[in-house]
């Protein structure tokens, strides 16, 4: 088998990023001991990404397979959240996805519906245990 170049993988990789990774939001409703955020004596520093950033992404969506609206923040924290799905949906080519992923505590019904009207396609729940035991040692 002939050794790959440097040159023949620039080649064969696509011309642009299939999928990006925004962090929307760096607040969390959790204080989980096992989180970046809690470890270490540097806190990271809460906040929500402004409008104005997001949209200054919006010429990447045209290209994107996957958009992933999560970091080390809780997304369903962030105010705007549907706005971004919705925006980043209009622009994305057919086929291609928009999630997050989510502790859930903020999830019901209602936001269910308002994110799936918004175009999400995909939301990752975080469990922490299978037990109320389990739960209450890890929280």
């Amino acid at each position: 088998m002939p050794k790959m170049t440097l040159s023949d993988a620039a080649r064969s990789l696509p011309p642009h990023p299939s999928r990006l990774f925004v962090e929307v939001t760096s607040r969390c409703n959790l204080r989980c001991p096992m989180c970046v955020k809690q470890s270490g004596s540097q806190r990271t520093p809460d906040g929500d990404m402004a409008p104005e950033i997001f949209e200054a992404l919006t010429p990447t969506f045209p290209k994107l397979d996957a958009l992933i609206l999560n970091g080390i923040g809780e997304p369903l924290l962030h105010p705007g959240l549907e706005t971004c799905i919705r925006s980043s949906k209009q622009a994305m080519p057919e086929g291609s996805w928009v999630g997050f992923q989510s502790n859930g505590h903020l999830l019901d019904t209602a936001r269910g519906r308002s994110l799936l009207e918004a175009g999400l396609d995909r939301i990752f729940l975080s469990v922490d245990a299978t037990s109320p035991e389990l739960f209450h040692t890890v929280r």
